[in-house]
């Protein structure tokens, strides 16, 4: 809906009075800036009627300013569409227009319009957001109305630009019906915010179960897997995982895989490293490719280690 905002009052008596005049003049004389007229004295002397010369003095007009002011008045981002806080791909950014008619007659036909609108540098070449824009109304001299618009971001649109300060980008400007408008254009910079975030799924498996069939006992083997998944909007590094083994108080065995220094492979006590998802925006890359930290792990993306251990009879009693 619009909504109305503050602006300067004119009369009506006035303000249609200077339209008419406006509109007199242009049709009478266009070449004319003046509000032409002639005045003549009457009056009477036995009955007859006396009448002066005619005197002029013509008015100057203020010629027609047609102009229209553009402000944002506010841009916010809705995030939660995939479940989430963070802002992401199908999310919102709705922006509150401001058009005020900065000229001296009125205006119809005023809408605003988007003229650049970019992520990160790189520029949206859609239509205007969805909204009021397609919806226009009638300005008086100093009138405000405020539109509200709503654009949908792209994967590409929020996790380009999250996490970087001011990376997104729009101008304004707005139009009206009847013929050329100067307009005092505005632009904004908003930022999306990071919100990093994993999320880690464990599993285990018997590769060798020498007691208790089932059952954990010293001496057994156990391949862990981890499945860890980058669920927010923004690129992680130096991905890897800590599993503490044992009471809260005292553990009893620590399996770090950014400390483990060896060869990777799934003998007993190595880690291993894949990717399982490929990220939905930014790739995932593990350029050191040598150890059990995965290097950069892209939004959505996901990377499954696994650790091969031997049931120690320390860790078995620290339960």
């Amino acid at each position: 809906m619009f909504h109305s905002g503050s602006g300067g009052k004119t009369s009506k008596s006035v303000a249609a009075m200077a339209l008419s005049t406006v509109c007199v003049v242009a049709m009478a004389s266009p070449a004319s800036a003046d509000l032409i007229n002639k005045a003549v004295a009457a009056a009477l002397f036995n009955g007859v009627a006396v009448t002066s010369q005619e005197s002029t003095a013509n008015v100057p007009i203020t010629p027609a300013r047609r102009a229209l002011g553009v402000s944002v008045v506010a841009a916010d981002f809705d995030g939660g569409v995939d479940g989430g806080p963070e802002v992401g791909a199908g999310d919102t950014l709705a922006f509150t227009i401001g058009v005020t008619n900065q000229g001296n007659v009125t205006l119809s036909g005023v809408a605003p319009k988007l003229e650049a609108l970019t992520f990160a540098g790189r520029r949206q070449e859609q239509s205007n957001p969805a909204g009021e824009a397609d919806a226009t109304v009638a300005l008086a001299p100093g009138e405000t109305r405020e539109f509200r618009l709503v654009y949908t971001l792209s994967a590409e649109d929020a996790y380009s630009a999250a996490g970087v300060e001011n990376a997104v980008a729009s101008v304004w400007s707005a139009s009206a019906s009847g013929g050329p408008v100067e307009i005092a254009q505005a632009e904004r910079t908003d930022t999306i915010a990071a919100a990093p975030a994993l999320e880690i799924s464990k599993s285990y498996a018997f590769a060798e179960d020498n007691g208790t069939q089932g059952s954990a006992d010293a001496g057994d083997i156990i391949v862990y897997s981890y499945i860890v998944r980058n669920v927010g909007n923004v690129a992680l590094s130096d991905v890897h995982v800590v599993d503490r083994h044992g009471s809260d108080e005292a553990h009893a065995l620590t399996l770090d895989s950014s400390a483990y220094a060896g060869a990777l492979g799934n003998g007993e006590g190595q880690w291993d490293m894949s990717e399982t998802t490929p990220a939905k925006f930014g790739a995932n890359e593990d350029a050191n490719g040598g150890d059990a930290v995965f290097g950069k792990l892209g939004v959505g993306g996901a990377v499954t280690f696994i650790y091969t251990h031997r049931v120690t009879q320390e860790e078995f009693d620290a339960q």
